[in-house]
């Protein structure tokens, strides 16, 4: 295996010591929160048993999390990753221990659940685009895409691994201290970060966080290809939430696949998200553009669409079918992803990465609930499998639509050389954007 490693250059960025301390932060840390989030259901039916109140407890996090992130790339741009995410990993600890220590005495409530969530919604608005923006520092711009591939990795197999695991330690060992699991991974994060990450002078240049975003939005609108790359990813995870999240369950009920047929469609799309962050990491970000993003969406329209029809299919045909167009929808999701990463981190400048991951990630947030909202109106008026199908399409018409707006905006959407001036630049207020 390691002689594969060293041919394939894959996975060369583990050699640095410490992109490996990083990463055991990182997969620590998803592990504890995949537990969490397993338990945390079943948490709040000990105390109000109605979809309300879990409803009550999941929105105080979006809601923390989406407002947050409007702020959270001012301040890592300005601090460093280091001290907002060693500091936010404190924070989660502390916040747990509370938990843990109120769910022990029984004094347990509903609105301190709230409270707990919307700071763990704060925290991770701070932790997902500082994981991102803590790249660059560790590792060297000809490792990126093999970082950028590891990380992706490491989320993978948290989130395979986290619920079955939860599932497995909570009827042996309780819910507190499956708690005290996710309370002591933070930990173990906060003293493996503050190893791994550099110490960053903080730049007094910005005068507010505002400022911070303005500039941040000024540098994404003046880059055609880059602001119409995170519009088009925002607008497509819409639909990819709307139909792998939610339709994708309820059709595998109907059809009579069951929880096991579910399972299996959820495990083929992590195969092939592991596969496509494996093969495409040697390339690095060479093969990203904008229309090849596009082409890649049509695709992954054309697979959810097999994905609607595998019912009809008798016997164990559908599901096998459908695992099938699940492997392939994976691949080219984390193929594509993982490019389009690549290129960020090596062309966006130092003084901005923040704020821009910030904004790629707020986009995501907002989709999320938007996919839900607008499928689970189609569902109630149309079914489960014509939603599916009708998603495909969409996806098909907008991956072709970019498709056509790149060739005719080719000049727009031509991508910087990653050796270009812009690259390392430390741009930190509006005036040095003016002086690229």
């Amino acid at each position: 295996m390691t002689r594969w490693i060293a041919a394939s250059g894959r996975f060369t960025s583990l050699r640095e010591r410490n992109f490996s301390l990083f990463l055991g932060a990182y997969l620590a840390s998803l592990l504890g929160s995949q537990i969490f989030v397993t338990i945390r259901p079943f948490l709040v039916f000990q105390i109000a048993a109605d979809a309300s109140a879990l409803a009550l407890v999941l929105g105080a996090y979006s809601v923390a999390q989406g407002l947050f992130l409007l702020f959270a790339g001012s301040l890592l741009d300005r601090f460093g990753p280091r001290r907002l995410l060693v500091g936010a990993d404190l924070i989660s600890f502390a916040i747990h221990v509370v938990l843990i220590t109120t769910y022990a005495m029984g004094s347990l409530s509903l609105s301190l659940l709230v409270v707990v969530s919307g700071i763990t919604g704060v925290m991770a608005a701070v932790a997902m685009p500082g994981a991102r923006a803590s790249l660059g520092s560790l590792v060297p711009r000809d490792l990126m895409s093999s970082a950028v591939a590891v990380r992706r990795l490491a989320r993978q197999l948290a989130v395979i691994v986290g619920p079955p695991l939860a599932g497995a330690l909570a009827p042996i060992i309780g819910i507190g201290a499956s708690i005290g699991i996710d309370a002591a991974s933070f930990l173990l994060s906060a003293i493996l970060l503050a190893v791994a990450l550099p110490v960053k002078t903080a730049n007094r240049a910005e005068p507010n966080m505002g400022s911070g975003l303005g500039v941040g939005l000024h540098y994404l609108i003046g880059r055609p290809w880059l602001r119409d790359s995170m519009a088009f990813t925002a607008t497509t995870d819409i639909f990819f939430a709307g139909a792998v999240t939610l339709v994708l369950p309820i059709l595998a009920a109907r059809a009579g696949w069951g929880v096991l047929g579910y399972g299996i469609l959820s495990a083929a799309e992590a195969v092939g998200a592991v596969a496509g962050a494996v093969f495409g990491a040697k390339a690095g970000g060479a093969g990203y553009t904008v229309r090849r993003n596009g082409v890649f969406t049509a695709c992954q329209g054309g697979l959810v669409l097999c994905v609607a029809a595998a019912p009809t299919l008798p016997g164990s045909a559908g599901v096998v079918a459908a695992s099938a167009a699940m492997v392939a929808f994976g691949f080219t999701v984390s193929w594509i992803a993982l490019k389009y990463e690549t290129v960020l981190q090596t062309l966006i400048p130092a003084g901005l990465i923040g704020r821009l991951f910030s904004i790629d990630q707020l986009g995501s947030v907002v989709a999320a609930p938007v996919g839900f909202a607008v499928t689970g109106l189609l569902i109630g008026s149309v079914g489960d499998q014509v939603t599916m199908g009708l998603w495909g399409v969409v996806l098909v018409g907008l991956g072709l639509g970019m498709v056509v707006l790149a060739s005719v905006r080719r000049a727009a959407y031509r991508i910087p050389e990653p050796s270009g001036p812009e690259c390392g630049q430390v741009i930190t207020s509006e005036k040095g954007l003016h002086q690229e």
